[in-house]
């Protein structure tokens, strides 16, 4: 899912997040395994530290004004960043979608350092596991834009909630 490179510059982290680090008891931990798609599970101990999940509500939408949202709003992402017992970040970046012929998507990466997971963050396409209107939807190149720019649009804000959550800031000088 990696797009662009490098594009972030100095980060710095707050203070809750260096007490995680402070932890060494393994009881302060509990034992995860989190599905890959293509790949075999991963397991660590850690603690789960922020999540963030776009799931649509029960009442789903419906639009006569934006008919494109009831096919965009059928697909989501959740976001879980885990702090491990050896000191390292783990993002599980989980896309679901009731679309016909989109799959879901299990991708865990694992970081070195929070700095590292915005990175990650910000080098995913959230658009990629979207798949193509079927043939024959009225005005389908329009609204197929449309849902890549909505699905693009609630990753951002999910980011941007996410590492609020973990206290992550940009440092300017």
């Amino acid at each position: 899912m990696p797009l662009a490179g490098d594009i972030l510059s100095c980060y710095t982290i707050r203070t809750h997040v260096p007490s995680l680090r402070k932890e060494k008891t393994l009881s302060a931990f509990h034992d995860y395994t989190l599905p890959r798609t293509g790949k075999p599970p991963l397991s660590f101990a850690g603690r789960k530290v922020a999540q963030d999940n776009d799931a649509p509500t029960a009442t789903g939408i419906k639009s006569k004004r934006q008919p494109w949202k009831d096919w965009s709003h059928q697909r989501w992402y959740s976001l879980t960043v885990y702090y491990a017992a050896n000191g390292k970040w783990i993002l599980q970046i989980c896309f679901r979608s009731v679309v016909k012929h989109e799959r879901g998507l299990d991708e865990v990466i694992v970081c070195e350092s929070l700095a590292e997971l915005h990175r990650a963050l910000a080098e995913c396409d959230p658009t990629a596991p979207v798949r193509q209107l079927p043939p024959g939807v009225t005005n389908r190149d329009e609204w197929q834009q449309k849902i890549r720019e909505d699905v693009q649009d609630r990753w951002d804000a999910q980011v941007s909630r996410l590492l609020t959550a973990l206290e992550y800031a940009e440092r300017v000088g």
